[in-house]
């Protein structure tokens, strides 16, 4: 009896955890992929006092864009 027990907890929580994966809303959004900010989900705004602070030439062409390898583990 304890045997049965031992191995269907935590079968039991595996199965309730794969069913819960689908119970999911992605649509808050996310990375835009190609730079797209038709859409501001997250409410972000411009700080002037930073954008000062950048260099001429990220606030003349007004987009960051970071390149990563994601290959590699993280540091």
């Amino acid at each position: 009896m304890h045997m049965r027990i031992r191995y269907a907890l935590p079968m039991l929580a595996v199965a309730s955890a794969l069913l819960l994966t689908g119970c999911v809303d992605n649509s808050g959004g996310g990375s835009g992929g190609s730079g797209s900010s038709a859409a501001n989900p997250y409410g972000v705004t411009k700080d002037d006092a930073l954008a000062k602070t950048l260099p001429a030439a990220i606030a003349k062409a007004g987009t960051i864009t970071v390149g990563v390898d994601a290959t590699y583990a993280p540091n």
